[in-house]
């Protein structure tokens, strides 16, 4: 309790800081300023979600306040509210995030526990965590032949020898081979070789051994951290499991708004059954009232046709509605587990304000 009283202050300085440093460039760099004033907003909704224990919320708001203003204050927040939610890799991947950010940290004594004991439950799993980097960073990263997602990015993989593929565009591409302990993280980084002018890259021939450096970089450097140092070059603990989840967020998305369009339409059917159906109700009364044949006949045609429309609409919003209904329980069912905070925020910044509003449906 006491390291987290500590972060928070420190993490409400910080912030405070940069808003007020803003304030004075803000004829230079508005968008600065309203940056750190809405990520000052995010890291307020994220201590409220934490101290009340919603620490999914909390997590959503912990990570647009770092994506507006990073801070290494905000990765251990972040670990601490994934250990929360028992969400060992990403809370062990932010840890040694915080160590990269910032390496001569006062509470380094204290994330060094956390990460030994962290990599200490992977063991138990019977995985362990690398941390995958190149420079630049953007590389599509392959292990054992198969796509993990783009460097810099985090992944949990079984104890033993495996293989690492880099391929970016406009460089060389990469491999290289690397023995992963059972109880320690490991780092791996390269640097990418440009590749000349009007030559397309080739595919990474194998290492000699298991202790070298790849074929086609051989700046590459596979580092192994202690449990109790756990130093990391990497991003964010949830890199790799956002590159998966990105599809499916996408599809739920676009399930969700079409259910949505689909219940709006019918309701504005609905609405015009309802219509119609007075319409039709008036021209009844009116061809009852009506002394000559023709003119009742033409009011009769009249009220039949507005009663064969009211039921055409009636219809059509039964069928929009069940369609939408389905459509959003597909999407509830889809839905990501870290899905933000529900609630109707607003924010407002010297170029304007936002009203936003999230939530699962």
């Amino acid at each position: 309790m006491h390291v987290r009283t500590i972060l928070v202050a420190a993490l409400i300085v910080a912030v405070t800081g940069v808003s007020s440093r803003g304030v004075q460039a803000q004829a230079s760099e508005p968008s600065a300023t309203d940056n750190a004033k809405l990520a000052r907003i995010q890291l307020e909704l994220a201590e409220t979600a934490f101290n009340q224990k919603r620490y999914r919320d909390a997590v959503a708001a912990y990570l647009a306040a770092d994506r507006l203003q990073p801070n290494p204050g905000l990765q251990l927040a972040l670990a601490q509210s994934y250990e929360q939610l028992g969400d060992v890799s990403r809370a062990l991947a932010s840890y040694r995030e915080y160590f990269n950010r910032s390496p001569r940290s006062p509470e380094r004594a204290h994330v060094q526990g956390r990460v030994a004991a962290l990599a200490q439950q992977l063991a138990e799993k019977g995985v362990q965590q690398v941390s995958v980097s190149s420079e630049p960073p953007g590389a599509t990263v392959h292990v054992d032949t198969k796509p993990i997602g783009i460097t810099p990015i985090y992944v949990d993989l079984p104890p033993g020898p495996h293989r690492l593929e880099f391929h970016q565009k406009g460089y060389q591409s990469a491999a290289l081979d690397f023995e992963l302990s059972p109880q320690q993280p490991l780092n791996v980084m390269t640097t990418l070789v440009p590749l000349p002018a009007g030559v397309a890259a080739a595919a990474p021939t194998a290492p000699a051994a298991a202790e070298t450096a790849p074929v086609a970089a051989p700046q590459a450097t596979v580092e192994t951290v202690p449990a109790a140092v756990a130093e990391a070059t990497s991003a964010p603990a949830d890199a790799t499991r956002d590159a998966v989840d990105k599809p499916t967020d996408a599809t739920t998305t676009l399930m969700r708004t079409i259910g949505f369009a689909a219940i709006g339409t019918s309701v504005a059917a609905l609405g015009g059954a309802v219509v119609l159906e007075l319409m039709r109700s008036h021209s009844e009364s009116r061809a009852r009232q009506q002394n000559q044949q023709i003119a009742f006949a033409r009011t009769l045609d009249t009220m039949r046709s507005q009663q064969t429309a009211a039921r055409v609409f009636a219809v059509t919003a039964g069928v929009l509605a069940a369609a939408g209904g389905v459509l959003l329980v597909l999407a509830i069912d889809g839905a990501d587990t870290e899905a933000p905070a529900e609630g109707l925020s607003l924010a407002c910044v010297p170029s304007g304000c936002e009203v936003a509003f999230e939530g699962k449906f």
